[in-house]
């Protein structure tokens, strides 16, 4: 390549249950088609196998410091070794979850987002590296076996972690100051009504005569996690328990207490690593999706499950609406509960459209959604 930068090694740390490293690997296997040198490690966590990537970082340093990048997710790579390099941060989450890590970035990294909506909070907050939108994105389309052949109606993957219950929410801020509880419950109410993370946060702070810069950044992160936390439960209580009669299979780690009764349509599977959640797609119809720590961006589950050929039915937002037309190729969610059910019902008792829907759905995703189209984005980015 004639480029700048041609030479990438990605690392992240080896979690099975996460999608950190299935992420990775795809802009890696992208980064190799497009004709860079790309590296990828996925070090385990107790540091047994870091060797190796030092020593690519070595030889990057020694040999190729003008032409190299490192990339990590959450900012979580902070070797001094590697300060030297140009390094791009890829946060796959809101950035007030990782504000440790965003104040740990060098003036000349660049940090992504995943969401047009979090930019703001990074310029609010102070961070004046470059910064670059980087959404979540999927492998090329695989096995897609027709509708109608599949034997999962409805699939439903996420930990459902936390109480969906505003009065424990109230419970569990109790131990703090009245205007910390109050500033959490209205930004939790304000996103519930529609406002993204950050600007509800200081919408709420203002009700109660304070600026967001009062709080130190480990009350403000604390604050607007345990907010977000409680919309994310809350949403995905509502999706779950909206769905009555249709049988729905349920990947992930599931609170005592979540639900008041465990519902008698669903089928627990338990904890699954990101391998084995890929497994049950191609068996899917529709896969269900709800993010709102990125209402205007994607989630990877999304791109994954139209790689896979499955209907998926995810909130709508700025990004996926831009590409993608509800009742088309994809379903969005309807603001009223009683409409969900019959929406799925109406896919899964016509599976013929629910064909037109993938069919309709795959070529746009494989242009503008995968990992290729992603890298050529940051390759886009680095060498203009």
């Amino acid at each position: 390549m004639s480029s700048q930068f041609s030479n990438a090694i990605l690392v992240t740390g080896k979690v099975d249950n996460h999608a950190h490293q299935a992420l990775l690997a795809g802009l890696h296997e992208a980064f190799l088609d497009m004709g860079y040198t790309s590296q990828f490690f996925a070090l385990n966590l107790d540091g047994s196998n870091i060797g190796e990537f030092l020593k690519a970082i070595e030889e990057a340093l020694a040999h190729k410091s003008d032409s190299t990048f490192v990339l990590d997710i959450n900012g979580r790579m902070q070797l001094p070794q590697a300060a030297a390099l140009k390094r791009v941060s890829f946060y796959i989450d809101h950035p007030c979850e990782h504000l440790e890590r965003l104040d740990a970035q060098g003036p000349h990294d660049i940090i992504t987002y995943l969401d047009p909506s979090h930019v703001a909070a990074l310029d609010a907050l102070g961070f004046k590296q470059q910064k670059m939108l980087l959404p979540h994105g999927g492998p090329e389309p695989g096995e897609m076996p027709p509708l109608e052949e599949r034997d999962i109606d409805l699939l439903f993957s996420g930990r459902l972690e936390h109480s969906p219950r505003i009065a424990d929410m109230r419970e569990g801020l109790a131990d703090n100051p009245p205007i910390v509880q109050n500033i959490v419950l209205e930004t939790a109410e304000r996103v519930m009504a529609g406002e993204f993370l950050f600007e509800a946060f200081a919408a709420a702070c203002e009700t109660q005569s304070v600026h967001y810069t009062d709080f130190d950044r480990a009350g403000l992160g604390t604050a607007i996690v345990v907010a977000d936390k409680f919309v994310r439960a809350h949403e995905r209580h509502r999706l779950i328990t909206s769905i009555k009669t249709r049988k729905i299979h349920l990947i992930g780690h599931v609170d005592d207490g979540f639900f008041d009764k465990s519902p008698d349509n669903i089928t627990f599977l338990g904890p699954k690593s990101f391998a084995e959640f890929e497994i049950y797609l191609p068996r899917t119809k529709i896969l269900l999706n709800t993010a709102h720590v990125s209402p205007g961006g994607t989630h990877e589950r999304v791109w994954y499950g139209m790689a896979a050929g499955c209907v998926m039915a995810t909130d709508p937002g700025e990004l996926i609406e831009a590409d993608f037309t509800h009742g088309e190729n994809i379903l969005y969610w309807p603001k009223e509960v009683s409409s969900i059910e019959p929406m799925l019902s109406d896919i899964l008792e016509n599976p013929s459209q629910g064909q037109a829907i993938v069919d309709a759905a795959t070529p746009i995703y494989t242009e503008q959604h995968t990992w290729s189209a992603r890298a050529k984005h940051l390759d886009e980015i680095l060498n203009n």
